[in-house]
């Protein structure tokens, strides 16, 4: 909620998008409430999916073999990021 609370590109977003979504014959301020809620609920429950598929592959997660790729295609990731700077103009 924190997160949320101090981002401001959601607080402009919802500022900007919620009136779209507004029915006419509901009061605003419990509709305006109402719709981040159900946001934010969606949002739990999507983090608490990867959150449980992560608890059942914990093994094939922590094993060596995708540590190992893991850890190279990170490397190559940056390295081409740092050729991009590199290669560009200032």
């Amino acid at each position: 909620m924190t997160t949320s609370l101090l981002n401001p590109k959601v607080g402009v977003f919802y500022m900007a998008m919620i009136q779209l979504f507004l029915p006419q014959d509901v009061p605003p301020l419990l509709m305006g409430v109402l719709l981040p809620l159900v946001h934010n609920v969606e949002g739990m429950l999507w983090f608490a999916g990867i959150i449980a598929a992560t608890h059942y592959a914990r093994r094939w997660l922590q094993s060596p073999a995708v540590g190992k790729t893991t850890d190279r295609i990170a490397g190559v990731v940056l390295v081409a990021f740092a050729a991009k700077i590199a290669a560009s103009k200032a």
